[in-house]
């Protein structure tokens, strides 16, 4: 692959789990960009299309203003502009950063500024307005928790099926469940397995390679999640890997999939074996921890 490590890593990721902030947009190109915020931490809204324009823009007029969260629960995005907004004072003198601290409630921010300046010598006649939604959440700061009762390493006949089962306990937050499966092949060598992206195919760390796998999370008791994982036809030993991810942290756990040799005079062993088996998962390595990293990173977010 062409791109960097990092670059590949941070795309997946960014891709397949959740971080603090999410953008929406209509048809027109109007942009909701949303923010969870917890009671206890600040939070700045830039009103500049890019940071590094910033600079360029500090003697610009900018107008903030602020809408209740409930004033728009059963709106479009389309209606936006025909609500009311409430000028916010920013004690006589906006700026294009905002600062939400623990006073400011939930509810829908939206700046405006006229001109903007890309850099010292090129200025848009255009006037800037975007729009942000900021949620205060009160959620415990707790990362899920892996559920296992299972055995950790198993082995299974060739061509068997195998249920993966991931099961976590998540407080008030509904997790995301990622798959992965720990690649080994020739070079030349095409797998034909489903995978979560097309576009990236396979992770590469250090003297590895990963693939996210097809992932989904059902709600199966009170704050308790699971996810499952078929895998048809195994004709190889395999390691599989469970990641799971809410606002405050993230855990994971792999496992192996043994194949076994089975003589012919065991047939009626190999028939029972040859059923699904449901597994869950061990702590892995501790060099598999390293690559999970950025995915923390990821989900702190990036004011």
């Amino acid at each position: 692959m062409s791109e960097t490590v990092t670059l590949i890593i941070m795309l997946t990721l960014c891709a397949i789990f959740y971080t603090k902030i999410s953008a929406i947009a209509d048809d027109n190109g109007f942009e909701l960009t949303k923010f969870i915020k917890r009671p206890n931490e600040n939070l700045e809204l830039h009103c500049s299309l890019n940071n590094k324009h910033e600079k360029f823009n500090k003697n610009i007029t900018v107008s903030w203003y602020f809408m209740k969260l409930c004033n728009l629960c059963t709106l479009s995005i389309h209606e936006f502009e025909k609500e009311e907004w409430e000028l916010i004072d920013c004690n006589g003198s906006c700026s294009i950063i905002l600062e939400i601290n623990n006073t400011q409630p939930s509810g829908f921010y939206m700046c405006k500024m006229f001109p903007y300046h890309i850099d010292n010598f090129t200025v848009l006649q255009i006037e800037i307005v975007r729009t942000f939604e900021v949620e205060v959440t009160g959620l415990p700061n707790s990362p899920p928790e892996i559920l296992y009762d299972t055995p950790n390493n198993v082995q299974v006949v060739k061509n068997s099926t195998v249920v993966l089962q991931c099961k976590c306990h998540s407080v008030k937050q509904v997790p995301k469940i990622q798959w992965f499966k720990k690649i080994i092949h020739n070079e030349n060598e095409i797998d034909n397995e489903p995978v979560f992206f097309d576009s990236i195919r396979e992770i590469n760390f250090l003297e590895s390679s990963y693939r996210p796998m097809p992932s989904s999370v059902k709600k199966i008791d009170e704050d308790i999640y699971l996810s499952k994982l078929i895998i048809s036809n195994l004709t190889e030993d395999s390691i599989y890997t469970c990641v799971v991810v809410n606002y405050f942290g993230y855990k994971y756990r792999n496992f192996l999939i043994s194949i076994q040799q089975i003589t012919t005079q065991n047939e009626d062993e190999e028939d029972e074996e040859r059923e699904s088996i449901e597994i869950n998962f061990t702590q892995s390595d501790k060099s598999l921890e390293l690559f999970f990293i950025p995915l923390f990173l990821l989900i702190k977010g990036k004011k």
